[in-house]
């Protein structure tokens, strides 16, 4: 009977519902706080594992690289929560004949409904005047006078299922001007998804505020540096709902 293991809870509750429902595989929950000793005579025998995506939140130990994958030999797959795959070394798994999943796309409306709120409270200064007011609020509401993004000049870099997500909200609720970087889409996607195909430097000198959806890769680590800033058009906006290490 196959096993499964997931590390300290699923993401949502029906999954393991479903999970829970087949007779035909067996699941198996590991935790964090738990001995080594203790979650490897669980992990040895499974086929496939369900871990966590950030590094601070999964134990060294528990994050699949070459390592792991000697303690785990029947491992067939791994699964990421979310986009983000931090926790898994793909090259490790993919030589040791191990295939890598993650929930590519899943949350795409949610965190672009979120870049597109970190974007309007940096326009409107929604943040520093509820600050202001919980100070006791004296200030003139002159200087919290915030900005309209409507017709503004939006940068997105990486156009995928969030990115481009973010486009069609701010180009068809602001009528904003949507400039993309993302040398992995087809020219004729460009359009099709509300954006004009940009260099990283043409996008970073005319947007009045950039937002970044890229995975971390080996591509992507350092990414956004202090050159980058430097080229950023004086006065703009930078959001980022991807990894830190970008």
């Amino acid at each position: 009977m196959p096993t499964i293991v997931f590390l300290d809870t699923l993401p949502a509750q029906n999954g393991l519902d479903i999970l829970y429902s087949q007779s035909k595989v067996e699941i198996k929950k590991i935790s964090s706080t738990d001995s080594e000793e203790k979650n490897f005579s669980i992990l040895k025998k499974a086929d496939a594992y369900q871990v966590g995506a950030a590094r601070d939140e999964v134990p060294k130990y528990l994050q699949v690289d070459k390592d792991f994958l000697k303690k785990v030999p029947n491992l067939l797959i791994v699964s990421s929560s979310g986009a983000g795959y931090d926790t898994v070394d793909v090259d490790a798994c993919t030589e040791a004949g191990v295939l890598v999943v993650n929930q590519t796309g899943g949350n795409a409306e949610g965190v672009a409904e979120h870049a597109v709120a970190m974007i309007l409270n940096l326009f409107k200064r929604i943040g520093e005047a509820d600050h202001a007011l919980r100070r006791g609020w004296n200030e003139s509401r002159v200087n919290l006078m915030g900005k309209d993004l409507l017709n503004k000049t939006v940068g997105i870099i990486g156009l995928g299922n969030t990115g481009g997500r973010v486009a069609e909200i701010c180009k068809l609720a602001f009528n904003c001007e949507i400039l993309a970087y993302d040398p992995y889409l087809a020219d004729e996607l460009f359009e099709k998804k509300y954006a004009k195909k940009s260099s990283l430097d043409n996008l970073l000198e005319l947007s009045d505020v950039i937002t970044v959806h890229v995975p971390l890769n080996n591509e992507t680590r350092n990414m956004i540096n202090m050159d980058f800033f430097r080229k950023m058009k004086r006065g703009g906006y930078f959001v980022t709902t991807a990894r830190g290490s970008i």
